[in-house]
């Protein structure tokens, strides 16, 4: 059980520097608020970077997952949080999951602004990923 913890908390630490590195990226690139779905587009391919490593290192069915982008309990902030459910050969189920620190809504547009704070959480289902082939 030790193991299993350790692992999750190993994988809710990459999936932060990930989005973190990703909302770095973003931001430098340009200044212009996005729209909530754009911000969950372009965390697609992080997610599915992260899913095929831990289909990849620990042998796991990917099953389904979601992204959910949220209103923080700071006013001003928005979160990410991913969940990704996942089985092992011997059909126990996994659930690998992380949570982003508390990000600007000023980053989002004011339509999106709007969105969230009337639902609180926008949800999207994350899709199993294609395997990545060499050309």
């Amino acid at each position: 059980m030790k193991d299993a913890t350790r692992d999750n908390e190993a994988f809710a630490e990459m999936v932060r520097q990930i989005v973190l590195k990703v909302l770095d990226e973003i931001e430098e690139k340009s200044n212009t608020p996005k729209s909530v779905d754009e911000k969950a587009r372009l965390f697609s391919d992080v997610a599915d970077e992260i899913i095929l490593q831990a289909i990849k290192k620990e042998h796991l069915t990917y099953i389904s997952g979601k992204l959910k982008v949220q209103q923080s309990q700071n006013q001003g902030f928005y979160t990410v949080v991913m969940d990704a459910y996942f089985q092992k050969e011997n059909g126990e189920w996994v659930v690998k999951s992380s949570k982003s620190s508390d990000l600007p809504l000023s980053s989002l547009t004011k339509e999106s602004q709007a969105e969230l704070e009337k639902k609180k959480t926008i949800e999207y289902e994350i899709e199993e990923p294609k395997a990545k082939t060499k050309n």
